[in-house]
């Protein structure tokens, strides 16, 4: 479909030029078309497009949490796939790639901290950090002792 998408509009401006004689007032039949297309895109628009954008927008205050929360280090971290796109949100705030999991048997090695849904089973050597937004903030309990050493030397 990518391939047709480029030849789209050659291929509607050859059917309507050749279907053109057929129809008694073509210029009308043109504009009941445009105006139907129109009608269509603005109810997709406000139907679906609009209220997706809003809910993307307000998840960015949960997301600039997050990012506080982790830090400076935000190397290897983790997140549960939500359907809000939480986790991409989060990557482009913090300027790194964030694994995703779907199980906590499934996180690989050198995974320093994770955010799950608030609810699932903490994991194993990693403390909440951060509840937010029904997700929580886990980081790893040797992560979390360097970073309260380096907070009392200074």
């Amino acid at each position: 479909t990518r391939f047709l998408t480029v030849m789209l509009p050659v291929l509607m401006a050859s059917a309507w030029k050749g279907l053109s004689p057929l129809y008694r007032r073509p210029m009308l039949i043109g504009c009941l078309l445009l105006t139907a297309h129109v009608g269509v895109a603005l109810v997709y628009w406000i139907c679906t497009d609009r209220p997706r954008a809003k809910e993307t927008d307000s998840r960015w205050q949960l997301v600039d949490r997050f990012a506080d929360a982790v830090g400076d280090r935000p190397q290897q971290g983790a997140m549960f796939d939500d359907e809000h796109k939480t986790r991409r949100m989060l990557q482009f705030a913090l300027d790194v790639q964030i694994f995703e999991y779907e199980r906590m048997t499934e996180l690989p090695d050198g995974i320093r901290w994770l955010i799950s849904r608030q609810g699932d089973p903490p994991p194993r050597r990693f403390v909440p950090q951060l509840k937010a937004g029904g997700m929580v903030l886990y980081v790893l309990e040797s992560e979390l002792a360097l970073r309260d050493n380096t907070d009392a030397r200074f």
